[in-house]
């Protein structure tokens, strides 16, 4: 019937595939570390290191020539990216044995959001506007992509109200123009299961307290290492199993990084 029909589209669009898949045991290394999102169509950068197609596409667009995770240069051809097709096999044939809910036809369900930048469709907008939207990405943006795919700040952080307002989250006045920027982030024990959080964190470069401490970490982003203005990073009592390269340098430019 048209209800019953209405009633799937809804259930579809309401369906969460990085909670499920993340509540089913999807391994770390399956998200996407730009935005924390399961990958449907994952590409390996020169750098070794494999990210949603439409996700790095958009890094590289947006200007930057360098590995979100390493920090290394690398070109802007996207055509250099080479497809992860075991990665992909082994995250679809895992979807149907353990949560096949997430999947279409077989593959994980398609982003709910704009396609990358080479789809000619994406809007009506010229390719410089696009770019120019890009490379104003600001720190409100970061933070929603952050809600977006953890279940736990959707709850903590509401919808309809200002991300200035949000629990955790200082902003404050930044420069001689007065733009508001983040500058600290207290999340102690308040993101849920989650493992990880985005590399896109290290684009709140004006950010000087990080506290992500009591909560169930197993990983954190290499991009953390470009908050030139990063003094404090609290990361107590997760589930790090290592004190990792890129935690060590932090700690020898003068970051007191808390870990146990």
């Amino acid at each position: 019937s048209d209800s019953d029909s209405d009633s799937e589209v809804a259930s579809e669009q309401e369906i969460n595939v990085e909670d499920i898949a993340t509540r089913a045991g999807a391994q770390q290394n399956w998200f996407c570390s730009i935005s924390s999102e399961l990958m449907r169509d994952p590409v390996i950068l020169t750098t070794g290191i494999t990210y949603e197609r439409r996700n790095i596409h958009k890094w590289l667009a947006s200007g930057r020539s360098t590995c979100p995770n390493t920090g290394q240069t690398v070109s802007r051809d996207t055509s250099a990216l080479f497809p992860n097709v075991a990665l992909r096999q082994n995250i679809e044939e895992w979807a149907e044995a353990n949560c096949p809910e997430i999947l279409i036809s077989g593959k994980v369900r398609p982003l709910s959001t704009a396609p990358d930048n080479n789809d000619g469709d994406h809007n009506e907008s010229t390719d410089d506007d696009d770019n120019n939207e890009d490379d104003a990405m600001s720190d409100e943006d970061i933070l929603w992509v952050w809600r977006d795919h953890c279940s736990a700040l959707r709850d903590l952080w509401p919808e309809d109200v200002d991300a200035s307002s949000w629990e955790g989250v200082t902003f404050e006045d930044v420069g001689d123009d007065g733009e508001e920027r983040v500058v600290a982030i207290h999340l102690d024990g308040l993101l849920g299961n989650v493992g990880h959080v985005p590399a896109a964190l290290g684009e709140l470069d004006a950010l000087i307290v990080l506290n992500l401490a009591n909560n169930r970490l197993t990983s954190v982003p290499t991009a953390l290492e470009k908050i030139s203005s990063l003094a404090v990073l609290d990361l107590r009592n997760n589930r790090l199993r290592t004190f990792s390269a890129a935690l060590k340098r932090l700690s020898d430019r003068g970051v007191t990084v808390h870990y146990n």
